[in-house]
């Protein structure tokens, strides 16, 4: 179980329909708002006050999030709160991935994913964080900064993999 490549599915999560376990693919994608305004012209979805998107074992909780579409293909996805909550399954039988962070931007047209204030990735034991994580969904590299050069703190924890008793 590779932490760093399951950054990806957070971008996933944004881009709906979302999916992780092949199960979730055929449930329905589901999103609550207190609040929905969409604008054909600019092509903007903006989603307000206690967001839950959700699909099979996906679920992103957020205070606000923002869709922008042009030519009818997404351009941006971003999601505010305090924090924004990310959590799915990634694979039959594989711990559950969750990240948090105060905001978390995908940008379609680079396939990359900024989680920006507080970022928090974990699997299991393992959990990275760090003030901002960059991540490139095809090129699979990942780039942490602390909140400034000379203060900020990037913090990585991996514990060994276990060993299978019954082997």
């Amino acid at each position: 179980m590779r932490l760093i490549p399951r950054l990806g599915l957070l971008a996933v999560v944004l881009v709906a329909p979302a999916h992780a376990l092949e199960a979730d693919r055929e449930l329905p994608f589901q999103l609550d708002a207190a609040k929905v305004t969409m604008d054909q012209k600019t092509g903007t979805a903006v989603y307000r006050g206690n967001v839950v998107m959700s699909q099979g074992s996906l679920r992103l909780e957020a205070d606000k999030v923002i869709g922008k579409m042009e030519k009818g293909r997404l351009t941006t996805v971003t999601a505010t709160g305090k924090p924004v909550k990310v959590r799915a399954l990634l694979g039959e039988g594989e711990q559950e991935m969750r990240a948090n962070a105060e905001r978390i931007v995908f940008r379609a047209d680079t396939r990359e994913l900024e989680l920006m204030g507080e970022a928090w990735v974990q699997q299991g034991e393992n959990e990275f964080r760090a003030h901002q994580i960059l991540y490139s969904l095809d090129q699979q590299r990942l780039q942490a900064f602390g909140k400034d050069a000379e203060t900020g703190r990037v913090r990585a924890v991996f514990h060994p993999q276990k060993k299978d008793d019954d082997k």
